[in-house]
């Protein structure tokens, strides 16, 4: 016992000392401007990664290739990466501009330009963790595409298997398959992937898109092509980071640009002086909560107002979608579309303005006529980014040199976040966010409580939760570590300290806003990865997301309305 013990413990100081070496290197390299990932220079984030073996990318450190891991991480790259040898970290450099078509991956907010053959250009905007982000899911797809390459490279005179010589030829024919040749060129995929036929169809479309089919015999034989070349020759892969990326990195450039917009619009509509209460959150729960009851009332009347929300959350209700937003639109809802490269986009509600006899929830109404506060509601931000975009948007605004300190009576943080007791669709309250691989902490006075979102149908956790590096380095060991140490952990995601430095650096330290700002936080749970295996990153949520999003949102705003 007390053996198996020792050695979990060993297992998660190791991977925590992966993750923080990851952390260092990476850092380390960008300094330095350009690395091979394959070469020296990214060994140490290969060792890392392999010695890690986080959940997210499954069998890493075996063999066989990883196709679940692959689907991950393809969906968090451009189109196209496979075939890149040269990846170009760059800031916002006036691409956009440019006769450039943005790539925009499918799960990340963030511009890509394919330059040419070689090269793929990925444009940084917000802040580190995306470089960190970016730089992992490239380890992992480098550390694949060499596994291709030893399975089909038979001897040193580069000469290759019958199966990637066979895979070679129906991916230069590029003529429509049939399926009979499809199921021919998946059983020679089968062979240089180490993976069943059937593993391979089970995941095949997946990774199809409209214009590529056959995406995932595309993907494979790029990364195998360009390792091979690795090998047999000297041209290896490379990332850079542009000279302009390393010089405003940490700089809040974007951030400051994306505050001053929203600082100038509200002095701009005279609301500059009134209270203010930010909410982060997604783009449409405040509004729904606001304005679906009135805009669609006779679906309100009929069914439970979740159930409007679990509506208003499918994709192909966009007639229903607009007529709330277009019934916002004329309450006075102000909408500021983001063109600063901060990808956070703000909504700005003016209470003086919503007719308070429509909304389903508790109002103070004399409070509220006294007061009349403003609502501003920001999208997620990524990692370091809540740092950034909160430390700058709780500045004064600057006017002919006059300062105007902004009346910012709350802060509101709602996000979804992993966790470690619960199930998917759980609610966590936190009381503290440890920063992973520190003991720095912030322990704070959540204005949420478990008692106040109690009794609505969600389960609910309150503890401390941990803010970590990146979602996809967790595995098992430092996740049980987490759970059963004397930290009390209930679960994990990305910004919370983030925010909270920021907060108590414009509260307590800077002065830029009163002392006693009010704060909360509250997490919906996108998954449990002790019990998943995966991390954060276990697909949608689908429908179990709506109702714990609106538990959280309803309280939030009861809060400030009473």
């Amino acid at each position: 016992m007390k053996h198996t013990k020792r050695h979990e413990r060993t297992r998660a100081q190791e991977s925590s000392n992966a993750i923080e070496r990851m952390y260092i290197t990476m850092r380390h390299l960008f300094n330095r401007g350009f690395y091979k990932p394959m070469g020296i220079s990214g060994e140490t984030l290969r060792q890392a990664l392999l010695l890690l073996r986080p959940e997210i990318y499954g069998s890493v450190a075996e063999e066989k290739v990883e196709l679940e891991g692959l689907l991950y991480v393809i969906d968090r790259l451009p189109r196209g990466i496979e075939e890149c040898s040269v990846i170009n970290l760059t800031s916002d450099e006036g691409y956009s501009e440019s006769l450039f078509k943005p790539i925009i991956p499918k799960k990340r907010r963030r511009n890509c330009y394919r330059i040419d053959e070689e090269q793929m250009n990925i444009e940084i905007t917000r802040g580190r963790s995306e470089i960190y982000d970016i730089l992992t899911h490239l380890t992992f797809l480098f550390i694949e595409s060499h596994k291709i390459s030893k399975r089909v490279l038979v001897d040193e005179q580069e000469t290759t298997s019958r199966d990637w010589k066979k895979l070679e030829k129906t991916i230069n024919a590029s003529k429509k398959l049939t399926q009979k040749e499809r199921e021919v060129a998946i059983t020679h995929a089968s062979n240089i992937l180490g993976r069943t036929f059937n593993e391979i169809t089970s995941i095949y479309n997946s990774f199809a898109i409209p214009t590529q089919p056959e995406r995932l015999l595309h993907i494979v034989y790029w990364l195998g092509k360009l390792a091979i070349e690795e090998q047999t020759s000297l041209n290896k892969r490379a990332v850079t980071f542009s000279p302009v990326l390393r010089e405003e990195i940490g700089h809040h450039i974007h951030g400051e640009i994306w505050a001053n917009t929203i600082k100038k619009t509200l002095h701009k509509q005279h609301l500059l002086n009134r209270p203010i209460h930010v909410i982060s959150a997604n783009m449409h729960s405040v509004m729904n909560t606001l304005f679906a009851p009135s805009a669609l009332k006779e679906l309100a009347l009929k069914q439970d107002i979740f159930e409007v929300y679990k509506t208003l959350g499918n994709n192909l209700n966009t007639g229903l979608r607009n007529k709330v937003r277009k019934e916002a639109l004329q309450e006075g809802m102000i909408y500021i579309q983001d063109t600063s490269g901060a990808n956070i986009d703000v909504q700005i509600f003016d209470t003086e303005k919503i007719d308070i006899s429509k909304l389903d929830i508790k109002v103070n109404q004399s409070t509220l006529k006294s007061k009349k506060p403003i609502i501003l509601v920001m999208d997620y931000a990524f990692g370091e980014q809540a740092y950034e975009t909160i430390d700058e948007l709780l500045k004064p605004f600057e006017k002919n040199d006059e300062k105007i300190h902004l009346n910012v009576e709350s802060i509101s943080v709602m996000g979804k976040a992993g966790i470690l007791e619960g199930d998917k669709g759980d609610i966590m309250i936190p009381s503290a966010h440890i920063f992973e691989g520190t003991a720095d902490n912030y322990p704070f006075k959540n204005e949420l409580k478990k008692e106040d979102l109690e009794c609505k149908g969600v389960s609910i956790y309150e503890g401390a939760m941990i803010t970590v590096l990146g979602t996809s380095l967790q595995n098992k060991n430092i996740l049980k570590f987490f759970f059963t140490s004397s930290w009390n952990v209930i679960g994990l995601e990305m910004e919370g300290a983030h925010y909270q430095k920021a907060i108590q650096a414009a509260s307590k330290v800077r002065g830029n806003i009163r002392a006693d700002v009010k704060v909360r936080y509250a997490y919906y749970a996108s998954d449990n990865p002790l019990k998943t295996g995966s991390t954060l990153a276990s697909g949608g949520l689908g429908t179990s997301g709506v109702r714990p999003t609106y538990v959280i949102t309803r309280t939030m705003l009861e809060q400030i309305f009473n």
